[in-house]
C-alpha cells in the first residue's frame, strides 16, 4: 500500500494588469494587456482569451441591450438561462480545442439576489514553472424597479514563478495549480499542496 504525502510548491505572483469596464471597455482594456505580455507563449494564450471573451460577452450582453426590459425577475432568469445554456455550449467548445496539453480552461457562475458573475479562467502552466492566468468576470444585474439590466466586465492577467519547483513537468500537478489559482486568486506568496503517492 503506497503511502499518500503532501507535496508543497511555493509560487510568487503579480498583477500585471486588470481593469473593470462596460462589456464596449473592451476596445480599450485588451490593448493594454497586450502591451505587458513579454513572452510568445502569453500572447498565444492572450489571443484565445480575447476571442473567447468577445464570443461569450456577445452571448451575455444581449441580456442588456438599449431599449431590453424584464418585466419580472423570473423573466430575467429565463432569458439568462437561455443564454448560459449557450455560454455553456462555447466554453465546452473552448475547452475542447484548447491548444496545448498545459493549458486549462476553468469556469464558475456565482449568484447574489438579481445579480449573475461569471467567472472564467484561462491558465498556462508552462514546464519551466511559469503560470499565466488570465480571467474574466461577467456581471449583470438586473434592476427590479427600473426592470432593464446593467452589465460590467472585469478583465485581469496575473503572472506567477515556481520558486520551490524550477521545472513543473506533471499534468496533474498543473491542473492542481491552475484550480488553485482559480479557487484562491491571490498574488504575493502562494503554496500549494499537491497530494502524492
Amino acid at each position: 500500500m503506497s503511502k499518500i504525502e503532501v507535496k508543497k510548491i511555493t509560487l510568487f505572483g503579480a498583477v500585471v494588469g486588470e481593469d473593470h469596464v462596460p462589456p464596449d471597455g473592451l476596445l480599450k482594456v485588451f490593448p493594454e494587456i497586450a502591451n505587458k505580455l513579454e513572452t510568445r507563449d502569453e500572447t498565444i494564450l492572450f489571443e484565445d482569451f480575447k476571442d473567447l471573451v468577445y464570443t461569450l460577452s456577445n452571448v451575455l450582453y444581449r441580456l442588456c441591450k438599449p431599449g431590453t426590459r424584464f418585466e419580472t425577475p423570473r423573466d430575467f432568469d429565463i432569458a439568462t438561462l437561455k443564454a448560459l445554456v449557450e455560454v455553456r455550449e462555447k466554453l465546452k467548445n473552448a475547452y475542447g480545442n484548447l491548444r496545448k496539453r498545459d493549458w486549462f480552461l476553468l469556469w464558475n457562475l456565482l449568484s447574489r439576489g438579481n445579480e449573475y458573475r461569471l467567472v472564467i479562467n484561462m491558465t498556462e502552466v508552462t514546464d519551466g514553472g511559469w503560470i499565466y492566468l488570465f480571467e474574466a468576470e461577467f456581471n449583470i444585474m438586473y434592476n427590479p424597479d427600473t426592470k432593464t439590466t446593467q452589465a460590467s466586465i472585469g478583465i485581469g492577467y496575473r503572472k506567477y514563478i515556481s520558486i520551490t519547483e524550477p521545472y513543473i513537468t506533471d499534468d496533474a500537478v498543473k491542473y492542481e495549480i491552475a484550480k488553485k489559482l482559480f479557487r484562491n486568486p491571490v498574488t504575493g506568496v502562494v503554496e500549494v499542496e499537491i497530494l502524492t503517492d
